[in-house]
């Protein structure tokens, strides 16, 4: 598939960014060009509206950096990694941090290369220790 997009198909993206954000428009351009997510999120990012001052960050751009590297490490294959970011940024538990994640990956036509029960187990253990050792 091509990815030109007409100035509706472009117009549409853009106005799925403004309603419902860079994950859903990541989502729609890769519908519309087969393209990988990488593509994908490198095309949104080139048009998404930048209407905030970068010196005073606010909440939805925090968001958006969240976001970012949480695709990032889904790019890169790091479920973990995406499930650790999810957890942190939403004050989530893991079990429901890694079913948001696995929902993305699904939603975003990402294959999870492997069962990662292993890795969530550990990352449970590491966090765990990591709070133990905080409240000695």
């Amino acid at each position: 598939m091509s990815d030109e997009l007409s100035q509706d198909q472009s117009d549409e993206l853009l106005g799925e960014f403004q309603a419902r954000g860079k994950i859903a428009a990541v989502k729609l351009y890769r519908e519309w060009t087969g393209c990988s997510l990488v593509d994908a999120k490198n095309y949104v990012e080139k048009i998404q509206p930048n209407d905030t001052p970068a010196s005073t960050p606010t909440e939805n751009d925090i968001e958006i950096q969240q976001i970012d590297r949480i695709l990032d490490a889904i790019q890169r294959g790091n479920k973990l990694e995406a499930v650790k970011i999810y957890k942190e940024t939403n004050v989530a538990s893991l079990a429901e941090s890694k079913q948001a994640i696995e929902k993305l990956m699904s939603q975003l036509g990402v294959e999870d290369t492997g069962s990662g029960c292993a890795k969530v187990i550990i990352l449970a253990a590491i966090i765990s220790a990591g709070t133990l050792i905080a409240l000695t």
